[in-house]
């Protein structure tokens, strides 16, 4: 997370293996519900439309690690402070 306005910053780093598995429908209808609503009917057509292509994948990822930190900045006022 980042927010340039107040300087927050917020650095995520984990580390493990992966996997490229078949998309799991019913899991990504979920994972695009938690990011984009709950209203399917106003998602960009072209999420819902890429689950059905024979290419589609997603990503497995088992962390070993997880480490977080706070890297937060001060924001200075160029308003000749």
């Amino acid at each position: 997370m980042c927010d340039i306005e107040t300087g927050e910053v917020i650095h995520v780093r984990a580390r493990g293996g992966g996997e490229i598995v078949p998309v799991d429908r019913d899991r990504a209808m979920k994972k695009f519900a938690r990011y984009l609503g709950p209203d399917s009917s106003t998602w960009d057509p072209r999420f819902v439309a890429s689950l059905d292509l024979p290419t589609t994948r997603l990503c497995r990822f088992t962390p070993s690690s997880v480490e977080a930190a706070d890297v937060s900045f001060l924001v200075r006022s160029d308003a000749g402070d």
